[in-house]
């Protein structure tokens, strides 16, 4: 067994290719919501609340919740 950002260290060959890879995925979420506009987020989800108040950016309050002890993401 392993963990997501050493499976992606072995394949890639790079110590932080997980991180480079969620680096890159708020720009293309950014890019879908843009096209999308049907999306609908619920005002009674309190999920939403609680990542804001771990951090803002709510990406970064993702990535920090699933990945704080993952290679690359002591940069967040």
């Amino acid at each position: 067994r392993v963990s997501i950002d050493k499976f992606y260290e072995i394949v890639t060959g790079k110590r932080d290719a997980f991180y480079q890879l969620c680096e890159t995925l708020p720009n293309i979420i950014q890019e879908i919501l843009n096209q999308e506009q049907d999306i609908n987020f619920s005002p009674k989800d309190t999920v939403l609340q609680e990542l804001v108040q771990k951090n803002p950016d709510i990406l970064k309050a993702l990535y920090k919740l699933a990945f704080e002890s993952y290679n690359g993401f002591e940069r967040l």
